[in-house]
């Protein structure tokens, strides 16, 4: 196939890394962030396909890059067999590299197991290269596919070198989320209320080829005339917003950033629908529902931000005096804070406060 790198070409790696750099740090959801990852990735070391994975004790998170039908349709047998892999068993041992799959087990053994057979064996997959990092409790891998064993030593320096910058972007992509999260939480921003998102598979006729969890159901909520729709096809509204952004005929790397998103608002929240990524007749959106908060939310969240532990103390039962000891306030300011707490939940003594505003949290 022609992909070995020449010798001369090696000493250019670091430099085509850091020209790739500001696309990998380019990003507003986990989504778009492994959309990119691949797409700097296959910029790096060409391949048949590039995976992006994220593997827990319990689930596996995967997006594919170029991604089929029949390979979309397969990868329940990826996910029931990636136990197997050889990368999983001995990913700790290469700190410092990363492994290729020819490295690690022959062609006999790999054939012999279920994930080649189920899987990799329908499409033509040999051999792989894997970046693999621990993020949390997750593991998060990304690796290139080929149908033949012919990696280079230029191929494993790209992705050793890409490995550190693909942790830093992921973890600042964390960190946003969990920032954002805390903002709403203490009503510190414009719009507090639960992210919702999930994905989907699309062509350009407005056909559906994958859903990710909870799309349908975002679709039947705030599509609800696209229920008389064929089967796998998108609501009426959502496929000339498709024409309208992508054009006629998709034009391969579609910037999604340059496009006005959908916005659908309905009564329990908004649907917020962009263009993710384009690979020629192929399309990938992402869908993102921000919950509206409840009253009761959206009540806490109004308090400045000293007297919400006001509330949490009040709601356990706490005399004022025992509160001001507790977060060691003055009881004039505890009782000024008390006084705001009521206002803004409309009540006049401890005893409505109690049955208007300090139910279970879980009905929050």
């Amino acid at each position: 196939m022609g992909l070995r790198m020449s010798a001369s070409n090696g000493s250019d790696i670091p430099s085509r890394v850091l020209a790739l750099l500001p696309k990998l740090y380019e990003h507003a959801s986990a989504e778009q962030f492994a959309c990119n990852a691949l797409e700097v990735a296959s910029q790096l070391v060409p391949g048949d396909w590039h995976g992006y994975n994220i593997i827990s004790a319990t689930d596996v998170q995967t997006v594919l890059a170029p991604s089929p039908e029949e390979m979309i349709r397969a990868l329940p047998a990826f996910d029931r067999n990636v136990g197997e892999h050889p990368f999983l068993q001995v990913w700790k041992e290469y700190a410092d590299v990363c492994p290729v799959l020819s490295d690690l087990v022959s062609v006999g053994d790999f054939h012999r197991t279920d994930l080649y057979n189920e899987f990799y064996r329908q499409f033509d997959m040999e051999d792989q290269l894997s970046l693999a990092r621990v993020v949390g409790n997750d593991l998060l891998a990304i690796t290139v596919s080929r149908p033949r064993r012919n990696f280079t030593d230029e191929d494993r320096l790209a992705f050793t070198l890409l490995r550190p910058h693909i942790l830093c972007a992921h973890q600042n992509l964390i960190a946003a989320r969990e920032e954002t999260a805390r903002a709403a939480s203490s009503g510190t921003v414009d719009e507090p209320g639960a992210l919702r998102q999930s994905t989907m598979h699309i062509d350009l006729s407005g056909g559906v080829s994958s859903m990710g969890p909870g799309a349908s159901q975002m679709l039947a909520k705030y599509f609800p005339q696209g229920r008389k729709q064929p089967p796998g096809q998108l609501p009426k509204v959502l496929q000339q917003w498709l024409r309208s952004t992508a054009g006629p005929t998709g034009l391969a790397g579609l910037d999604a950033a340059r496009y006005e998103p959908l916005v659908i608002p309905g009564a329990e929240g908004r649907l917020t629908v962009r263009l993710l990524r384009v690979a020629g007749e192929r399309l990938m959106l992402t869908m993102t529902e921000r919950q509206q908060p409840s009253d009761l939310q959206r009540r806490i969240g109004s308090l400045p931000p000293r007297a919400q532990p006001v509330l949490v103390l009040l709601r356990l039962g706490l005399s004022e005096k025992e509160v001001a000891v507790n977060l060691q306030l003055s009881i004039h300011t505890v009782h000024e804070y008390v006084k705001l707490i009521y206002k803004r939940f409309g009540v006049s003594s401890r005893a409505e406060l109690m049955t208007v505003a300090l139910r279970p949290y879980s009905q929050i």
